[in-house]
Order: structure tokens, then sequence, then C-alpha cells
């Protein structure tokens, strides 16, 4: 069961899209605040910010604290989205546990710059020696120092 001040998501493929749950509003059905790339944070009912998809619950907000989130995640209404600096799981976060963070984007990030470093390394099979020096496959000096 969800409850005011949940922090929920939607998987989608290989990402989740994170919302405040804000409670059940007097037309009957559950509201959340979401950041949303085509309108910043919103506060939409269940359709809105899931669709059909299923909702999975996170975070349960503490009993005495479903409120208190619910209404930092109102106040987030308005502001606007940013892929890397202020998307859905940042937003939520920021509303759940007074950080805003998103683990998406920091392996996405952690992920790419690895990948460089490895594609770095290995130019035209070469690799970097202790010294700094670039030798070929065999061992060889391929070039210079690479600063």
């Amino acid at each position: 069961m969800i409850a005011q001040g949940d922090k929920c998501y939607v998987q989608s493929f290989l990402k989740k899209h994170y919302g405040i749950c804000t409670g059940l509003w007097p037309d009957g059905r559950l509201w959340f605040v979401h950041n949303r790339p085509d309108g910043g944070v919103v506060h939409t009912p269940r359709e809105g910010f899931a669709g059909d998809a299923e909702i999975h619950v996170e975070q349960r907000a503490r009993p005495s604290q479903g409120a208190a989130v619910a209404q930092r995640a109102l106040d987030l209404v308005g502001r606007s989205y940013d892929l890397l600096g202020f998307n859905c799981e940042h937003a939520a976060n920021l509303a759940a546990n007074g950080a805003a963070e998103s683990k998406q984007v920091r392996n996405v990030v952690a992920t790419g710059i690895g990948f460089a470093f490895l594609a770095w390394v290995n130019q035209n099979g070469t690799s970097v020696d202790r010294s700094g020096y670039r030798r070929d496959g065999s061992g060889r000096f391929a070039s210079r120092r690479w600063w």
C-alpha cells in the first residue's frame, strides 16, 4: 500500500522514474510530485506519474514524517528539469532525504569515465607504462610521454 510521503518509482527498461506520493486527494486518487523533462516538477494524479505501469515503493516515509515529506515535495513544484543536475531522482531524494542525489546519474557518469579511460589506454593497441610512455602490443615504444 502506497502512503503519503513514500518515495516511489516506475521501472522503464533500464531506468527508473521517481516521485513522491502526496497522498489520497479529494478526487479519490493518489497524487504524486515528480520531475519531468517536458514540464519540470509537477503534481499529478497516479496516471500522470505512472500511466498504467506498476508503482514500486523504494523508501517508506517514517510514520510521523509522511506529511512533511509530501509538503517538501509540493514545495518543489515549478522547478526546472536538468538531466544531470536536477532530474526526477534528485527531486524525490531532496524531498525524502534532504539531499538532491541521483544514483542513476552517478552510475552513468562513472561508467562513461571508465569506458573513456579504457579507450584512452587502448588507443591503437597501445598502453601507457609507469613512466608515461606509450608502448605497442609488443612492448616497443609507440610514442613519447602522453603529457
